[in-house]
């Protein structure tokens, strides 16, 4: 995705909003089986900070650094 298609993404959304970003995992299809409801994502909620970017001139990327809040992984 290019930022300027990010920017149309989200170009209508208020300026309050709260910014997540969740990483999605497909499982195994051994372990799928092994499971109780055989969803094939999981899925993980990452915690972001505006501290937590970096803006890579040099190979015209910026990339958002997140965090797994949690150990589920």
């Amino acid at each position: 995705m290019t930022i300027k298609e990010l920017k149309d993404l989200i170009s209508s959304i208020p300026d309050d909003f709260i910014f997540e970003i969740e990483v999605e995992k497909e499982v195994p299809k051994d372990e799928l089986i092994k499971r109780a409801y055989p969803y094939p994502i999981d899925s993980q909620r990452c915690q972001v900070k505006k501290e937590n970017h970096d803006i890579g001139w040099s190979d015209g990327k910026m990339k958002l650094n997140v965090r797994i809040t949690d150990d589920a992984w």
